[in-house]
């Protein structure tokens, strides 16, 4: 499918901002998102602020992932930056063809075919059996957009945990597949509430030393604070790198 106008949306947004910029930013702008963090930044008042809303979050990062392939975006961690080649796409478009989406899959090879008998379990008048997999990872997804917007509003992590009836290591762990996943989460709020300023500076210090080590920085400060602080203050600051 021909993707050039969600390409010059995205590019659009990545040229009003003039600065390196979050992927899961620049998603929310185009989509028109206007969460906590976009609103604090006014980026809601962007002229670009949702000009691919008619899409959905999927069809912008397939967009943006090939966007890097091809160059019209740089990406360095998960800050991105258009290229000169993406300024001379916005300048004059042509087709930007997005593998669609829908598009039925070749013949699987026997391995994948060994993997794909996997997702169903059985098929019993006609209905077919999601394997359990497939409705923990639906699960995962609902409980991570949850997070995302509790800390949005700026809720206590430990009392979104006890809401949903997770032990904090699992609230640790979503956050952690967040940020690598390149989302962006203002957690300093709850930090600092939990540790305070003091000792944020030193395990940010201690981070430094291990190179965001989260074994070393357990090994080296174990002593003074336990695991999951350690683990939280870690996902803050590896979130502002």
């Amino acid at each position: 499918m021909d993707a050039k106008e969600s390409l010059c949306a995205v590019l659009d947004v990545l040229l009003e901002l003039k600065t390196a910029t979050p992927k899961n930013l620049v998603s929310d702008v185009v989509l028109g998102n206007a969460t906590q963090e976009i609103t604090d930044r006014g980026w809601d008042e962007l002229d670009s602020f949702g000009n691919g809303d008619k899409h959905d979050e999927q069809h912008i990062e397939a967009v943006v992932d090939q966007a890097i392939a091809e160059k019209y975006i740089k990406q360095e961690g998960v800050q991105l930056q258009i290229t000169p080649k993406g300024k001379k796409f916005l300048k004059t478009p042509t087709e930007f063809e997005l593998k669609d989406e829908d598009e039925a899959p070749d013949a699987p090879s026997g391995t994948e075919a060994s993997a794909l008998s996997h997702l169903v379990d059985t098929i019993d008048d006609g209905a077919i059996v999601i394997p359990e997999v497939l409705e923990q990872t639906s699960s995962r997804s609902r409980i991570q957009m949850q997070l995302i917007q509790a800390i949005d509003r700026k809720m206590a992590l430990d009392d979104f945990a006890g809401q949903h009836s997770l032990e904090f290591e699992e609230v640790l762990d979503e956050l952690e597949h967040l940020i690598a996943r390149g989302r962006s989460l203002d957690i300093g709020y709850f930090v600092d509430e939990v540790l305070g300023d003091e000792c944020v500076e030193e395990l940010s210090e201690c981070f430094e030393a291990v190179e965001g080590d989260l074994q070393l920085a357990i090994d080296e400060m174990g002593d003074v604070y336990r695991p999951e602080e350690i683990r939280l203050a870690l996902i803050d600051w590896k979130n502002h790198r």
